[in-house]
């Protein structure tokens, strides 16, 4: 999808204020624990990418919650931990 179409689809920019304020109307409060995982292309045009996201959810968390981004790669061969090394 080029940025014109996610620009239409999302009904212009994504905003850090737009997404704190769309996370806070979702139930996200300060103090909050969260696990979050996306697909970027879901949220529309993201002005400032992956950083204002996490700005975002920063913001509505605050200091006082955590933030608990996954990441993966679905390529990569799953970790055995039988063969861990003991200290």
């Amino acid at each position: 999808m080029d940025e014109q179409q996610l620009l239409w689809r999302s009904g212009g920019p994504v905003t850090r204020s737009r997404l704190a304020a769309d996370l806070g109307e979702l139930g996200l409060v300060r103090g909050d624990t969260v696990m979050v995982h996306t697909r970027m292309s879901a949220l529309g045009y993201v002005a400032g990418g992956t950083t204002t996201v996490i700005d975002a959810l920063l913001d509505v968390v605050g200091p006082q919650g955590t933030l608990m981004v996954t990441c993966g790669w679905n390529d990569a061969p799953p970790y055995d931990f039988t063969d861990w090394p003991q200290p």
